[in-house]
């Protein structure tokens, strides 16, 4: 577990109410005490929380930025990451005042109006293999797309246990790094789950076949946008048949008639999202070395930056890890 201390900001206008939320925390790492924000590796998009009436006005925001860091928590290193070039239509603010560089993209599908219209535009080959799948599937049992909802205690619960021992298994198999090895972690999705499905925030499915959870995901909802959080699928006999990607047929179906406008697939250029993405966005980050320390985690950062960039590199770092991590695991 990495442990950080959260610092949180907020900034008051004249009549004492809130317009701007930094909520940052400070983390050591290689020697450096770094500041970023909080999240980690559990938000796909990241930055401070602006009030509608503030989002355009830049010298606002810079001057309330300049006074923020004059309280600033101790630190040698700030390392600001995924964060947005858009915020819904309007340009990131934070982009102008920091220095940023390009750090990845995040990618979308516009939806249309109807579900029959979003199809035309995918594939012949690929529509036709997903409902290929979608019949072998139904021939080990009735198929089932059902979104849950928090109320449902003994199958939400049981739900939510699958899906995190399916993602532990997914990461173990594929020899990446295990999002819920840390029980907080697995705890602070319960907790979220609950509290956000209560608001309409959190949105809860799975792919049953014969009651049988074959794929499950957690996302969320803001506004007229879903976002495509925490997919996971079953490393049992029915993964075979593509559930993870007839759910996400159903939950794009499920948008589609519930009017929402975005489907976002949040950061990440995967393979699979080019048969659903029409749109992308760049996602930057702001790297400041502070004192001397930071430099140890700055030339960590860039170091890393070389290496991702290289895929021969990038590869062999990875079975490294998994050989690491999981080796005597999948020996045993």
């Amino acid at each position: 577990m990495l442990a950080i201390r959260p610092w949180i900001a907020v900034v008051l206008n004249a009549d004492n109410q809130p317009k701007l939320i930094f909520p940052l925390g400070v983390r050591s790492s290689f020697g450096s005490r770094v500041l970023e924000f909080l999240g980690g590796a559990q938000s796909d998009y990241q930055g401070p929380l602006i009030h509608d009436e503030w989002l355009v006005d830049i010298p606002k925001i810079r001057f309330a930025w300049t006074l923020v860091c004059k309280y600033l928590p101790r630190h040698d290193v700030r390392h600001f990451i995924k964060l947005p070039k858009l915020w819904c239509s309007i340009d990131n603010p934070m982009l102008e005042i920091w220095g940023v560089r390009f750090q990845d993209y995040s990618y979308s599908a516009i939806l249309p109006a109807s579900v029959g219209e979003f199809q035309a535009k995918q594939r012949k080959k690929f529509r036709a293999d997903s409902s290929r799948q979608r019949k072998r599937l139904s021939e080990q049992g009735d198929v089932k797309f059902e979104v849950l909802d928090a109320g449902q205690c003994g199958s939400w619960d049981k739900s939510i246990d699958i899906m995190i021992e399916q993602k532990r298994q997914r990461c173990r198999s594929m020899g990446v790094p295990d999002l819920f090895a840390d029980d907080a972690v697995q705890e602070f999705y319960r907790e979220l789950s609950k509290m956000g499905n209560s608001t309409g925030l959190v949105h809860f499915s799975v792919l049953r076949s014969s009651e049988e959870i074959a794929a499950t995901h957690w996302g969320a909802i803001f506004r007229d946008r879903f976002y495509y959080l925490m997919p996971t699928i079953t490393n049992g006999k029915l993964g075979v048949y593509s559930p993870g990607r007839l759910l996400l047929e159903n939950l794009v179906e499920w948008c589609i008639n519930n009017n929402i406008k975005v489907f976002d697939f949040t950061i990440g250029g995967e393979e699979y999202k080019r048969d659903w993405c029409n749109s992308e966005m760049p996602l930057f980050e702001h790297l400041r070395v502070v004192t001397p320390l930071g430099l140890h985690y700055a030339g960590y950062i860039r170091l890393r930056r070389r290496v991702r960039r290289n895929r021969r590199m990038w590869g062999a770092v990875k079975f490294l890890y998994s050989w690491l991590r999981y080796g005597k695991e999948n020996r045993g």
